[in-house]
């Protein structure tokens, strides 16, 4: 039997177990600019979503919880968690840092104006991707979006890949 754990967020205290929340997502102004090249390029695209993104994230701070029912434990032990799980106040920003630094280590790199939208050129072509919560839209070169695609998974990510314009 599988279970899903899932935090009380509601009873974190800012400052205490979180610092930082805010996770950035794709400008819109970005991303109408994006679309707009990839037309006028005549570049593919596909969506790419990363399963089970906020439990990839690292904590920064240490947090702690009750143990799960039926583990067999003292009155007074507690477990610290070590990556964050859902409802996790920070969970969505850890994610997010955590995102990027995969794709800077395959070659990517950081728009100065959004921080959401990362450009790899490569022999095989570019890609830019654009960042939205555990979702990113690759526009690019076929070959070079296949290759980033293959090096996300080799990261350790499981992802489901969309097509969103077929041939």
């Amino acid at each position: 039997m599988c279970h899903t754990y899932v935090a009380c967020g509601y009873s974190q205290i800012a400052g205490v177990d979180f610092t930082e929340n805010y996770a950035p997502v794709i400008n819109d102004i970005t991303w109408r600019i994006l679309i707009a090249a990839m037309i006028v390029w005549k570049l593919d695209a596909k969506i790419v979503d990363v399963e089970t993104a906020f439990l990839h994230g690292d904590l920064e701070e240490d947090i702690y919880m009750d143990c799960l029912p039926g583990m067999k434990n003292d009155p007074d032990e507690c477990l610290q968690l070590g990556k964050t799980i859902y409802r996790l106040v920070q969970a969505a920003r850890q994610w997010w840092k955590k995102f990027v630094k995969v794709l800077k280590d395959i070659g990517f790199k950081g728009g100065y104006s959004d921080p959401c939208l990362m450009t790899r050129r490569c022999s095989k072509g570019i890609v830019y991707i654009a960042l939205y919560v555990d979702d990113c839209l690759c526009i690019g070169h076929r070959a070079a979006i296949e290759d980033t695609i293959a090096k996300i998974k080799a990261s350790g990510l499981n992802v489901t890949v969309e097509d969103t314009l077929k041939d």
